[in-house]
């Protein structure tokens, strides 16, 4: 999921998701984030920046708007078939 640089903004439960620079009604630490022309660029798009280098296998996610729900996975984000490599999509990445 650490590819994905489409444009979905919202989670399947229609929860639309925070901007990236922003950091209400949510707080977090990725404000250095550099990945994907960093927080400016991704706006609220669901992404999987990691944090300290790491990346979460669950793919794509965001904070969202909702004050009650911090964040939530993407699991609308399209998964790339094996194979495949595409920005558009996510793959998992599993560590042997």
């Amino acid at each position: 999921g650490e590819s994905y640089d489409g444009k979905i903004q919202s989670t399947p439960e229609g929860r639309i998701c925070q901007r990236w620079v922003s950091q209400h009604p949510h707080t977090h630490g990725f404000v250095t984030w550099t990945s994907h022309g960093g927080i400016t660029h991704n706006e609220n798009f669901c992404r999987n920046p990691g944090k300290g280098g790491s990346v979460n296998s669950n793919g794509p996610w965001c904070f969202t708007m909702d004050p009650n729900k911090t964040f939530e996975f993407c699991t609308n984000v399209p998964y790339c078939p094996e194979g495949t490599f595409d920005c558009l999509c996510f793959r998992y990445s599993i560590q042997a």
